[in-house]
């Protein structure tokens, strides 16, 4: 894939302003078709598992916290009861 393009695409994504759409449109006038064809299926891939990867990250925080709760109320039961934490 070409980086620079890639590069380019997210620039102009994330600023809209007219010099990035500039800038990257004569890139696009440079390369051959089949090149923008790879890198826009490759962005259009990574843009569409961006959810999958951010509800994945949400999940494992809610069970990491989860398990942090659990640390949490065994070492105040421990210190409140005077019994040894188990190793």
């Amino acid at each position: 894939m070409d980086t620079t393009l890639a590069e380019l695409l997210t620039t102009w994504w994330n600023r809209g302003d007219r010099d990035s759409a500039l800038v990257l449109a004569d890139r696009l006038l440079e390369m051959d078709s089949q090149q923008v064809a790879e890198v826009l299926t490759e962005l259009r891939g990574n843009i569409y598992a961006l959810p999958s990867l951010a509800d994945a990250i949400r999940q494992s925080g809610e069970v990491l916290a989860a398990a942090l709760r659990g640390v949490g109320t065994a070492l105040v039961e421990a210190i409140t009861t005077g019994e040894a934490l188990p190793s």
